[in-house]
């Protein structure tokens, strides 16, 4: 099932990690992509008595986590700092995956849609439900996943064909968070600026009853600010793009094991002064798709290596 309509709309936020999230996957929670109206205020009738108005005590709002930004050039006090968003971005991260596919099944299902925003931005969102057969171990598929995100540039350049350069650091395999400052020359004509951090976590099977299941969870959000690395408008497109990718186990109707990908990814091309032809929005989108389906594959590589 795919759907790509394309019209000039608004988002509210490329980050999904920034929509409020029910802290569990309860049964009657709402879907933050479906379209939720705004409550509806009672309509008193004309003729009946106007009740006496009492003065509630404001409700105390509760956090929610924005765009990551590092206001620091010292290594350890930027690491410091994106450690410090990780319990948060992965909490979110899952709270919005176990609503985003509430009621739904775990049969194969994509959802694609594509846009110019209107603050001319140009997005592109995917969400879809992956079944991979045969695999055994939700760990092995999870760390297959994040070694290649940990070597994003050469799997750009690779899949793509476009010239990625890390400007940062490499990120060191088993580290609890990766950045990733990438500098893409796409078709010799124009430059994209990309600045992600990256966290990742694996959750084994509680004990019988619990009622826990074993998952991985994998975050990539797109920083806003960075002091070390700020964006250039001037001479490169910022392209933000932010990722969730869950792994879990499941089972099919005739109740074997199975393990399920599930993904949702939003890209936000960024408005520029700088002059970028349509076929290189569609490079770009397609390039994003490819790295997809790059990983994708990764995945049922770590399968296959795991079957019994």
């Amino acid at each position: 099932m795919t759907s790509s309509p394309a019209a000039s709309i608004s988002e509210p936020s490329t980050s999904v990690l920034a929509t409020p999230a029910a802290s569990q996957c309860s049964d009657n929670a709402a879907s933050p992509d479906s379209e939720v109206s705004a409550p509806s205020v009672p309509a008193f009738d004309s003729v009946a008595p106007r009740a006496k108005r009492t003065r509630r005590p404001a409700k105390k709002r509760e956090s929610k986590p924005t765009k990551p930004k590092i206001r620091t050039k010292d290594p350890f006090e930027r690491q410091a700092e994106l450690l410090k968003m990780k319990n948060d971005r992965l909490q979110a991260g899952h709270n919005f995956m176990c609503q985003r596919q509430l009621y739904m099944s775990s049969t194969e299902f994509s959802d694609r849609k594509k846009y110019e925003a209107t603050n001319g931005d140009f997005v592109s969102t995917r969400f879809e439900i992956v079944p991979l057969p045969g695999a055994r171990s939700v760990k092995a598929v999870i760390d297959a996943l994040q070694f290649f995100v940990y070597n994003i540039e050469i799997s750009l350049s690779e899949v793509v064909g476009d010239i990625t350069v890390r400007e940062n650091d490499d990120a060191k395999p088993g580290s609890p968070v990766a950045q990733h400052r990438l500098v893409a020359t796409v078709a010799d004509m124009v430059q994209t600026d990309t600045n992600n951090v990256a966290f990742a976590e694996y959750r084994p099977a509680g004990p019988p009853g619990s009622c826990e299941h074993e998952y991985g969870l994998m975050i990539c959000d797109a920083v806003d600010e960075d002091e070390l690395f700020p964006y250039r408008p001037q001479t490169r497109i910022r392209q933000d793009m932010t990722q969730i990718t869950m792994v879990t186990m499941d089972q099919t109707k005739t109740g074997e094991p199975m393990i399920v990908m599930t993904r949702r990814w939003c890209l936000r091309i960024r408005k520029s002064d700088i002059y970028m032809p349509p076929f290189v929005v569609e490079r770009i989108r397609s390039g994003v798709e490819k790295v997809g389906e790059a990983m994708l594959a990764t995945a049922r590589r770590a399968t296959n290596s795991t079957s019994i």
